[in-house]
């Protein structure tokens, strides 16, 4: 599941033929740090956001067919829409297939 969310709803999609040039990903990640602390009398936990951005320069084959898909993630019961997906259900379904 993306970001810890159930469901996703595309909301726009675009592909097309990219004829080969520098292009720049970037990504996004939130984790949780988990971090201990011990002393004389006891230990505390705490649990914190940890969030990283990649950025990745390349270039993209000539002819190179490009989908960008733009969504939106929710939480709670799954939207009769459908445009709406089950993240986990996606996510297991990638998962086979490597």
């Amino acid at each position: 599941m993306a970001a810890g969310k159930d469901w996703f709803r595309v909301v726009d999609r675009d592909s097309g033929v990219d004829e080969g040039d520098d292009r720049r990903a970037t990504e996004i990640r939130t984790e949780r740090r988990i971090t201990r602390d011990c002393g004389l009398l006891g230990c505390r936990t705490t649990s914190t956001p940890a969030h990283g951005v990649e950025t990745t320069i390349g270039r993209i084959d000539r002819d190179a067919t490009v989908v960008v898909v733009e969504i939106v993630l929710g939480d709670g019961k799954k939207p009769g829409d459908a445009n709406v997906y089950d993240a986990s259900e996606l996510a297991g379904n990638i998962r086979s297939r490597m």
